[in-house]
């Protein structure tokens, strides 16, 4: 039986929708987890979302879950909707039945182009991965079962867009590091600080970051522009308290503006600190040269309702 209907942010997410996570990867060691608290904030009237975004909801009881969003901003010029939140077992059939629902519902507002996986937008989370799955979970990044991709495939969506993530030792990457120091150290150098990026200097720049990371990622697929106090709830002082003070930096010119940050998030194993995942670099565009980059396989999946007709891009992003 399916329990869907157009989300109030009045309500409370039932025991079902919050349960499934656990039983679907009760016996996944990696699974980084969901945070209940967060979830809730999320779906709840503190979201300034909802302000003029409107939000579904599918369960089917220890089977899946599913949640549709129509965002106020038009993608690539069409309004659309998204999916999120979906976690299920490996059975078509129950998520034939939750997409269905989800498409008409999309349909009575005229949309019929929905892309997923976005958790309300590209600042949740967001893609699923295809690969490298004995590689670990990272906080912020998608982790999921290996037969994701391949529902997703039956259900009709064709993959939009594939990010890349790059996983290499230690030694490697430093290595790589290296050679590409010494290719830019030929270069003019810019006159820029270099700082750890600890929560307290995250704080005190805030305004800043906010400006440098809308103009830095506004060309996005899907991106959705933050208003001042969406920043501040979404990547205030426990957004940064995740990330490494000590490998994290921030990169300022002599007047203070940001000409870059590297965000680098520690990988834990047994409760300690084991590695860590360079999660973010965001390099001001006239300074791109400079740029040290790295980045399991990930996307964001796109379907055309009700025909399903898939439509593949080939670009990479």
């Amino acid at each position: 039986m399916i329990n869907a209907s157009e989300w109030q942010p009045n309500q409370r997410l039932t025991p079902e929708f919050m349960s499934l996570p656990a039983e679907i990867y009760r016996h996944d060691p990696l699974w980084p987890g969901e945070d209940p608290l967060s979830i809730e904030q999320q779906f709840s009237q503190q979201n300034p979302w909802f302000e003029q975004g409107k939000a579904w909801t599918g369960t089917i009881p220890g089977k899946a879950r599913l949640v549709g969003f129509l965002p106020s901003h038009l993608v690539e010029g069409q309004k659309v909707a998204f999916f999120g939140f979906w976690e299920t077992i490996n059975d078509l059939s129950c998520n034939q039945h939750l997409f269905n629902a989800l498409a008409a519902w999309a349909k009575q507002y005229g949309i019929t182009q929905l892309y997923g996986p976005i958790n309300f937008s590209t600042f949740g989370q967001y893609r699923i991965r295809l690969n490298q799955f004995d590689k670990g979970a990272f906080a912020g990044e998608p982790y999921n079962p290996p037969y994701y991709g391949a529902l997703l495939e039956q259900l009709g969506f064709s993959i939009k867009h594939r990010y890349t993530s790059t996983f290499d030792d230690a030694s490697t990457a430093a290595d790589n590091w290296s050679k590409h120091y010494q290719r830019i150290k030929r270069l003019p150098m810019p006159d820029i600080n270099i700082h750890p990026l600890t929560p307290a200097l995250w704080m005190r720049e805030q305004h800043r970051l906010f400006k440098f990371v809308d103009r830095l990622f506004r060309q996005g697929f899907a991106y959705t522009p933050l208003k001042w106090d969406e920043f501040q709830q979404r990547c205030g002082e426990r957004f940064i308290q995740r990330f490494c003070p000590d490998s994290s930096m921030l990169a300022q010119t002599a007047s203070g503006d940001i000409a870059g940050l590297a965000i680098a998030l520690p990988v834990y194993r047994d409760g300690k600190a084991e590695t860590n995942l360079c999660k973010t670099v965001a390099i001001h565009p006239p300074l791109s040269a400079y740029r040290c980059t790295g980045a399991s396989v990930q996307s964001v999946f796109s379907i055309y309702s009700p025909a399903l007709s898939a439509h593949r891009r080939g670009d990479d992003a």
